[in-house]
C-alpha cells in the first residue's frame, strides 16, 4: 500500500507539499513539465478560467484587461467558449500579442 504523507502546515491546502484530490480534479502533466512551469498555470489558469465557464457564451462581450500571461489564457479561454473579446492594455506593445491569442 502507498503511504500519504501529511500536509507539511496545519491548514493543508495551497500551501502543501502534498494534498489529496478526487481523481475527476487532477491533471496528469507531461513527462518532463518542471513542475514549478506547471503550477503557476493551474493556479491562475483556473482562477481565469472560472469566470469564464460562468459566464461567457457565444456572442458574450468580454474585456481582458492586461495581456501578460494570465490576459492570453483569458482571451484564449474566452474566445473558445464564443466570446467577443477586446484586450485592454496601456500601450501599443502587445497588441501583436493578443491578436495572436485570439
Amino acid at each position: 500500500p502507498s503511504e500519504v504523507a501529511a500536509p507539511h502546515n496545519d491548514h493543508g491546502g495551497c500551501f502543501s507539499k502534498v494534498m489529496r484530490v478526487e481523481e475527476k480534479f487532477a491533471i496528469k502533466l507531461p513527462e518532463g513539465l518542471p513542475s514549478e512551469v506547471a503550477a503557476p498555470f493551474i493556479c491562475g489558469g483556473g482562477t481565469m478560467f472560472e469566470p469564464v465557464v460562468d459566464y461567457v457564451q457565444n456572442g458574450t462581450r468580454v474585456a481582458i484587461a492586461s495581456i501578460g500571461g494570465l490576459g492570453t489564457a483569458g482571451i484564449k479561454f474566452s474566445k473558445s467558449f464564443g466570446g467577443h473579446v477586446t484586450a485592454l492594455s496601456r500601450g501599443e506593445e502587445k497588441r501583436s500579442k493578443a491578436i495572436a491569442a485570439g
